[in-house]
């Protein structure tokens, strides 16, 4: 996607907002995510006690200022 403050193409990561039904969902129940972003999480996460402190940092993420927080089970595998 083209990113709104530079125009440069950038990976943006869809996933399931928070309290979405995927049965039910349209494109706004999606949050979006900076992959680059996204990819320097794995080194900040230490274990299931650190899964509070991966939520406070999703909105760091945030593509284009979108207000759909992630689904709690977000994460990204490297």
């Amino acid at each position: 996607m083209s990113d709104p403050l530079s125009g440069k193409p950038v990976q943006v990561l869809w996933v399931k907002g928070s309290g979405g039904d995927l049965g039910t969902m349209k494109l706004d129940g999606f949050a979006t995510l900076y992959m680059e972003q996204i990819r320097l999480l794995p080194s900040r996460f230490k274990g299931p006690q650190d899964e509070d402190t991966m939520v406070g940092l999703y909105p760091h993420c945030t593509f284009n200022l979108n207000p759909r927080a992630p689904s709690i089970d977000t994460r990204y595998m490297a």
